[in-house]
């Protein structure tokens, strides 16, 4: 049966949250998760490389052991990836009880939230979904998207953000404000970041807002790609 899920973004900074299991899939989990600014607790009695690496660094703390229902204790989420049906089945309903959502990635149905797939660019995060119908298709549709919002689209973000101040520093009208946010989305600003155009940027802010990336106090080295501009 394929669900019709509620999308929502959760913010976790500072939430303890379970991830069960130590193979490559969880630790994806918790990659994900610390870098969402979560405080993972992992159980399982081994731990792939990558998961080791992991529960090593700082904001997850590691139980060497099979799962127990005192692991949920304190968490708001948990993500059951232990690869063992049969422990996943038991967290998930345990969890469920105690109002704590959870996610099975061998089994969505038996949880009650999935994680579509996404990838990030800076602040731009890009999820598909397709209710469960067809992980396949979201994974794919996920792969055109990448290419087509490249590494640009997070420097891109940083500069609406200090255009976005500027402009509501300035006072004026919301209309006033919108014409000039929209003229700046629909401009060729990521295809100039692309190329490292600096003197279309700076053209396109003056023409848009009478300020150049000087005044919106940024230059070249602000304005390239980062490591989370390609983070999935």
């Amino acid at each position: 049966m394929v669900l019709s899920y509620y999308p929502v973004l959760l913010d976790v900074r500072g939430r303890e949250v379970l991830v069960i299991g130590g193979g490559p899939v969880a630790a994806r989990k918790v990659g994900g998760l610390l870098a969402a600014g979560a405080v993972v607790r992992l159980v399982a009695p081994e731990l792939c490389a990558a998961a080791v690496e992991l529960a090593l660094g700082p904001g997850v703390g590691y139980h060497a052991r099979g799962f127990e229902a005192s692991d949920l204790d304190g968490v708001v989420l948990v993500f059951c990836a232990s690869g063992d049906s049969a422990v996943n089945a038991r967290a998930a309903e345990l969890a469920r009880s105690r109002g704590i959502f959870v996610n099975v990635v061998d089994a969505p149905e038996a949880g009650d939230m999935i994680v579509p797939a996404h990838f990030r660019r800076g602040e731009l995060l890009v999820a598909v979904a397709t209710g469960g119908a067809s992980p396949a298709l979201s994974r794919r549709l996920r792969q055109r998207l990448e290419v087509e919002f490249g590494p640009e689209w997070g420097p891109l973000l940083r500069l609406l953000a200090a255009a976005r101040r500027a402009v509501l520093a300035g006072g004026g009208d919301g209309a006033d404000h919108r014409r000039v946010f929209y003229e700046l989305v629909d401009s060729r600003l990521a295809e100039f970041l692309r190329a490292g155009d600096w003197a279309g940027v700076d053209g396109l802010l003056r023409e848009a807002l009478g300020l150049g990336l000087a005044d919106l106090g940024l230059g070249p080295d602000d304005l390239q790609p980062r490591p989370e501009d390609g983070r999935p």
